[in-house]
């Protein structure tokens, strides 16, 4: 295991590799080079070519958040946010495919097919009979795409030594933001009731990997509507206590977050002291009943009563990841990686692994 030294790995929690070697050549991770599919059980879900309880879509989305999205086509639809489904969060810096669902009977128009310059794409399906949820999400499929055909050999080698041992399942960086590393921050503050701290950390400050323009924006609370959906939504501490179906799904989302940055704490954890065999078990996040007996430590140094966490809901999480239906090949000039991942695992993660450094974050 090699110890990794990048800021982000840092602050979010993410410590170890598995191998010392990497891809010489920069990924820049973009809408142009990652790209991932939704894998669903639409069998499940009683799908059907005849009108039933709800309509099937698939949207297609490049560089916009997929709350964001689902803001939007709620508005130009004309019903509530709360009545469109999806079963999963996809990367903002992506072109990525995923199924929502409306209620059949409140749908009152047909969406346009292109929506907010043409960054959201909609494509009926059908429908289906069952009320969507996660358990019908299986996983994702990825494709990356790399600018230099010549790396194709090593990048073959790599994925067999990943797919032979695996690695840590750590929480990615789009589960704590990337421009700004801070959802977990940002949700440990929630945990403590310290909206001061929530409200200076959210527009106050200042992470290395911004723009300037978005600096400058935001610290003088201009927010462009594509941007800043954090900020823009708990710009003063009165909204925190306002309701929406938005606003309460962020803050879950950042309640979470913190939870996930335990879980990468206690992974680093479990190989110091286990060694990396042990990652192949499932682990409870630090919000379970009887969870202090893997999390004692990390929360003393996090200064967290467990009794806090009790307000977040607990799931279970295996401690490696092991890429499924891997294909690397070429094509022109480019090389071409495949492969699929389980529900809330993230392709970031092998990109870090595979890139190390040379992993360019948008």
């Amino acid at each position: 295991m090699i110890r990794s030294n990048r800021l982000i790995d840092h602050i979010t929690g993410i410590k170890y590799y598995l191998l010392s070697t990497y891809i010489d050549y920069p990924f820049r991770h973009t809408e142009k080079t990652f790209y991932v599919e939704e894998i669903v059980d639409l069998e499940g879900l009683g799908f059907t070519e005849e009108k039933t309880d709800y309509t099937l879509f698939l949207m297609t989305k490049r560089n916009i958040e997929t709350i964001k999205a689902i803001e939007i086509i709620a508005r130009v639809l004309g019903i509530p946010s709360s009545n469109i489904y999806y079963l999963g969060l996809k990367d903002k810096h992506a072109t990525s495919k995923q199924y929502i669902f409306v209620k059949t009977a409140i749908l009152r128009r047909k969406p346009p097919e292109s929506l907010y310059d043409d960054m959201i794409r909609l494509r009926h399906i059908g429908f289906v009979r069952r009320k969507p949820s996660r358990k019908f999400l299986l996983g994702n499929k990825f494709k990356i795409i790399i600018e230099n055909k010549d790396v194709v050999k090593d990048l073959e080698s790599m994925m067999r030594e990943i797919t032979s041992l695996g690695l840590p399942n750590y929480y990615g960086y789009q589960r704590f933001g990337v421009r700004r590393p801070n959802s977990h921050i940002l949700g440990k503050f929630l945990l403590l009731n310290r909206y001061d701290l929530f409200i200076e950390e959210l527009l106050s400050t200042i992470y290395s990997y911004e723009d300037d323009e978005e600096i400058v924006a935001r610290c003088a609370k201009r927010f462009s509507g594509k941007r800043f959906i954090y900020e823009e939504l708990f710009s003063s501490v009165y909204k925190l206590f306002k309701t929406s179906t938005s606003r309460k799904r962020i803050l879950t989302l950042l309640l979470e977050a913190y939870l996930s940055y335990l879980f990468n704490a206690l992974l680093n954890k479990i190989i110091e002291d286990y060694g990396w065999s042990a990652l192949n078990k499932v682990y409870p996040v630090a919000s379970c009943r009887d969870s202090q007996i893997y999390y004692g430590e990390i929360l003393v140094s996090e200064n967290i009563p467990y009794d806090l966490l009790k307000v977040v809901p607990c799931w279970f999480r295996t401690g490696i990841l092991i890429p499924k239906n891997v294909s690397v090949y070429r094509f022109d000039e480019r090389a071409f990686l495949e492969f699929e991942l389980g529900v809330g695992e993230y392709a970031s993660v092998v990109l870090r692994e595979i890139f190390k450094n040379k992993y360019m974050l948008y």
